[in-house]
């Protein structure tokens, strides 16, 4: 993937990224079944101690098997935020409003929100621990998720 700073003046940023991934079928010695395409953008301010940014993604999934010729498009619009505690942790949030464009790509609408804290390594790695909810959804068909993810700023 990428991310790239298109434009910033003071605290205001625009941000433009996107990335591609494969989908495995893991059952069937790793056959490649699709592949995701997303691009996206990310306006919003950013000062010493918070962030705050709205974001507007556009994904696109393709199938790879050969019995199968599937595509569908979707968007994602909502907002995302951060707020510095001190050197070590942060808290983050986000709030992203997924939908289908062409063909079923999510299972219907999804009202996302996320929360965490990131612990920070040192200036260029952190942990983050994370919590997600589906709001449009009940807990039987959309429970609650927990994540635990790495990460390197380059």
């Amino acid at each position: 993937g990428f991310d790239w700073d298109l434009w910033h003046k003071n605290d205001l940023h625009t941000e433009l990224y996107g990335d591609v991934k494969q989908i495995y079928d893991t059952r069937e010695s790793l056959q490649t079944v699709a592949y995701n395409w997303t691009l996206g953008t990310r306006v919003g301010r950013m000062t010493d101690s918070w962030t705050v940014a709205g974001v507007v993604e556009l994904d696109y999934l393709n199938d790879d098997l050969p019995q199968d010729t599937f595509d569908a498009w979707a968007m994602t619009v909502g907002i995302q935020g951060q707020y510095i505690i001190n050197n070590n942790w942060n808290w983050v949030a986000e709030l992203m409003l997924d939908f289908d464009l062409f063909d079923k790509y999510y299972d219907g609408e999804q009202l996302r929100l996320r929360i965490g804290a990131n612990y920070n390594l040192d200036e260029m790695k952190y942990l983050g621990f994370y919590v997600a909810k589906d709001m449009v959804h009940s807990f039987d068909s959309a429970p609650l998720y927990f994540s635990l993810d790495f990460g390197i700023n380059f």
